[in-house]
């Protein structure tokens, strides 16, 4: 049982369920990004977009830029990354 505040409850656990991967600068990826429908909560998230790009760096363990379509720079969780054979 955890007795630290609900929200670093949530983000202890999520982080154990999240599968560790790997990515250098210069990997292929398919990234997924849910976006809102306007008006409503984050978790109504009814639009999915997959972008396809390169990972250009690294932020930490878990997050990562990555160049997408028409050049612009996103970034994104490693649970909404995918590698490209």
């Amino acid at each position: 049982m955890c007795h630290r505040p609900s929200e670093v409850c949530f983000a202890i656990s999520f982080y154990r369920r999240v599968v560790k991967q790997d990515f250098s600068p210069g990997d292929k990826v398919r990234c997924v990004l849910a976006t809102p429908i306007q008006g409503h909560d984050a978790e109504m998230a009814k639009f999915v977009r997959y972008y396809t790009g390169e990972v250009v760096t690294r932020l930490n363990d878990v997050t990562y830029i990555v160049q997408v379509d028409r050049g612009k720079r996103k970034i994104f969780h490693v649970d909404k990354l995918k590698p490209i054979a």
